[in-house]
């Protein structure tokens, strides 16, 4: 049964409730990790973390060749086309609410997602911090574990990653504007974990690159999503494209009937 969003409820106007709450979260941990609180705070913690992930790969089994593989660029490409084809599945499919909104809705998705991303990677792209299989000399390694597939276990610049920006704000996103579709929010958890875990375990990122990088976007962003008319905006946006471009094109190749 078809249940539609209706345009007005949520999401729509000015609330600065979450910023009071969410930027001092964020400023607190920051200051653990860009002073020089980060070793006594973070070091034993990341360390011990690593350890206890990257100690499952002790011996060459169907475990470490599954993680080898999360690690490679292959399957970056595949996680890739999974969550494009999620957004796409949502932008076709009129179980989740009409044309309109559900595109507005899913282009909110796409662009709190990748702007995070786009920005911590130019932000951080000369900030040096060596990731696990960089800094520690003993750790098992995929790449003498599992040497037929090129696995990427090391990084010199680590914070806050890429990988562990886009799963927490994959999964943020879909809770913010499709939250009344608990199946769909679910998707995005398991695609989340395993696009940033298998990083964890083979020694590409810390878990203060999760908890502090990614955690320190996702408590600035949603702020910006739930608290400003953001979605508002891109119901404007989305109407107009739908109006003077789709309309017209799908028409033409006959997918009209999607837009329902």
């Amino acid at each position: 049964m078809k249940t539609n969003i209706r345009p007005d409820s949520e999401n729509d106007g000015w609330n600065f409730k979450p910023f009071f709450i969410c930027y001092p979260i964020a400023i607190f941990l920051a200051l653990t990790f860009f002073t020089d609180y980060r070793d006594p705070v973070w070091r034993t913690v990341d360390v011990a973390f690593f350890r206890l992930l990257n100690d499952t790969l002790a011996e060459n089994n169907v475990w470490t060749t599954f993680i080898a593989w999360c690690n490679s660029g292959p399957f970056d490409a595949a996680l890739g086309a999974i969550m494009a084809f999620l957004s796409f599945w949502v932008f076709f499919h009129p179980g989740f609410g009409d044309f309109k909104e559900r595109f507005a809705r899913i282009t909110a998705v796409v662009f709190a997602v990748l702007i995070p991303v786009v920005l911590a990677k130019q932000i951080f792209r000369n900030f040096e911090r060596l990731s696990p299989a960089r800094d520690l000399d003993v750790f098992f390694n995929l790449n003498e574990l599992v040497p037929e597939i090129s696995a990427k276990v090391g990084s010199s610049s680590s914070f806050p990653g890429n990988h562990g920006v886009a799963s927490v704000m994959l999964v943020l996103c879909f809770f913010i504007f499709f939250r009344r579709y608990p199946g769909l929010v679910a998707v995005t958890i398991p695609i989340a974990i395993v696009n940033a875990f298998p990083r964890l375990i083979g020694g590409g990122h810390w878990l203060s690159d999760i908890i502090v990088g990614a955690g320190s976007f996702a408590l600035l962003t949603y702020p910006l999503l739930v608290g400003t008319p953001y979605l508002r905006y891109m119901r404007r946006f989305t109407s107009a494209m739908t109006d003077h471009i789709l309309t017209p094109v799908l028409e033409k190749v006959g997918l009209v009937r999607f837009m329902r």
